[in-house]
């Protein structure tokens, strides 16, 4: 039962006060597993928080690139049709394929972000995971005093 609750540590104490400061050292033990614990959480929240404004960093780049490509290929239409290179009918044609192809180019971005999220998610989901499973002391400060 000892082995078990102090995780197959062990100290001798020959008087109260030798097992009073032992009692005191593995409650500061506990207190630094804790803190230590606590502080590895919060670095997965702040590293979520980062992910978040990194997405939507590249999603806006995405949008803002693809926006000035599209305006750039209408405009290239405008132009041969405005210097007789191309007729109205053919200028039409080409913007809707210019449409065509930029939805599809929409469609991918959307989708990249949304990998991108689930990926985050997943991976902050895992070291969540696995902090609370394999760096949680098994007792508490009033645990320690019960021993």
């Amino acid at each position: 039962m000892m082995a078990e609750v102090s995780g197959g540590i062990f100290a001798s104490a020959s008087n109260e006060e030798e097992l009073q400061k032992e009692f005191d050292r593995a409650e500061k033990v506990l207190e630094s597993w804790n803190q230590w614990k606590d502080d590895a959480m919060y670095d997965i929240e702040v590293q979520e928080t980062d992910n978040y404004f990194d997405i939507l960093g590249i999603s806006n780049d995405w949008y803002f690139t693809t926006l000035g490509v599209d305006n750039n290929l209408h405009s290239f239409a405008d132009v041969l049709e405005e210097i007789e290179f191309i007729t109205y009918e053919q200028s039409k044609e080409l913007k809707n394929r210019i449409s065509t192809v930029m939805e599809k180019i929409e469609e991918t971005g959307n989708q990249l972000e949304k990998d991108m999220e689930e990926i985050s998610e997943k991976s902050l989901q895992e070291a969540k995971k696995w902090l609370n499973k394999n760096i949680n002391p098994k007792h508490q400060k009033s645990d320690i005093k019960h021993l």
